[in-house]
């Protein structure tokens, strides 16, 4: 299974991305799953300047599984458990 393969996602991660984009997905490529969640956060405001975090609101929380994320490795390690492989 590579990078670009689409796999199986979990009802929380297809449930977020019927709230990012408007339409509720069963498979995912782990790139798309990383821009969806980062094109949320920044329509949604949801990134600290100052500290350059971002901060969870309900519906990230609910699969981030926290209040905030740095970066790319934070989501990467919270998607793994969202991929059904």
């Amino acid at each position: 299974m590579g990078i670009n393969d689409k796999l199986p996602i979990s009802e929380a991660l297809a449930d977020f991305s019927k709230v990012a984009t408007g339409r509720r997905k069963t498979e995912m490529r782990r790139g798309e799953v990383q821009k969806m969640i980062f094109a949320y956060a920044r329509e949604h405001g949801l990134k600290n300047d100052i500290r350059g975090d971002y901060k969870c609101d309900a519906a990230l929380k609910k699969i981030m599984g926290k209040s905030s994320f740095k970066g790319v490795g934070d989501v990467a390690r919270a998607m793994s458990k969202h991929f059904l492989t």
